[in-house]
C-alpha cells in the first residue's frame, strides 16, 4: 500500500469513530477507548512486522501504548465507579 492509500484508509476509519463516539455515552467511549487501545496493542505485540523502525522495535511501540492503554483502563474504572456510586460529592 503506498502512503496515500494508507492515509485514505486511515481517513475513513477515523471518520467512522468520530461518528460512532458522537453518538456513545462517557462510560461507552471510554469502554471503546479502552478495546481500541488494546486492539492496536495486541496488533504489535502479535505480528512481528508489525516493529517498523523504531529504535528499540515492538517493545518500545509495546511500552508507549501500554501507557495509554493504562490510562484508558483507569478512566474507564473510574467511569464506571461513578455510573454505580453516582456523583462524588452530592447529596
Amino acid at each position: 500500500m503506498d502512503r496515500d492509500a494508507i492515509t485514505s484508509a486511515v481517513q475513513g476509519q477515523l471518520d467512522g469513530v468520530r461518528d460512532l463516539a458522537g453518538r456513545l455515552t462517557p462510560l461507552d467511549r471510554a469502554r471503546f477507548t479502552r478495546e481500541l487501545v488494546r486492539a492496536v496493542y495486541d496488533a504489535v505485540k502479535f505480528d512481528p512486522l508489525l516493529g517498523g523502525t523504531l529504535f528499540g522495535g515492538a517493545d518500545r511501540e509495546l511500552e508507549g501504548l501500554a501507557a495509554i492503554g493504562d490510562a484508558a483502563e483507569s478512566w474507564c474504572a473510574f467511569l464506571t465507579q461513578e455510573q454505580i456510586e453516582g456523583l462524588r460529592g452530592t447529596d
